[in-house]
């Protein structure tokens, strides 16, 4: 009984080549996540960036009225994530605001050109208080929830 049918969310992606339908899928995965600063490890090492954070789970997708596109639909219950980069050549982090411990992200994780971006949704007069910026090599990333 209970929930053993139940099963925690795996996500990887390993590539040469850019895939947008792939990326845009993590983006709303990880759209309007919460991440701790101190949550946030670089391993320059392993060439590797770990990221917990907290994230809402998709429900379904609902239809755009006049474009069509599917909007994820979030449930109300946050679940925990750790999201794990691969073959990082570079790694930067601006925070403008040392007292700032942690962060809501904008529109989820962005990949282009073997660049992933993640910034905040906090701004002070307009500047983003948070940006986390990573090349790779090569696109291996996975994204795994943790409850």
């Amino acid at each position: 009984m209970g929930n053993s049918h139940y099963k925690l969310m795996k996500v990887k992606i390993e590539s040469q080549t850019a895939l947008p339908g792939a990326f845009k899928d993590l983006a709303n995965l990880t759209s309007y996540a919460v991440i701790n600063l101190n949550d946030i490890n670089y391993d320059d090492f392993n060439n590797q960036v770990n990221i917990l954070f907290k994230a809402k789970s998709i429900t379904g997708y609902k239809k755009r009225a006049l474009t069509g596109e599917d909007i994820p639909l979030y449930s109300e219950n946050w679940n925990n994530y750790l999201l794990q980069i691969y073959n990082v050549r570079e790694f930067h982090q601006k925070i403008k605001d040392e007292n700032l411990t942690q962060f809501s992200v904008l529109f989820g994780i962005k990949i282009h050109d073997r660049k992933i971006y993640l910034c905040s949704i906090e701004e002070d007069a307009g500047i983003t208080l948070v940006e986390l910026s990573i090349t790779v090599n090569t696109y291996k990333i996975q994204l795994q929830q943790c409850n």
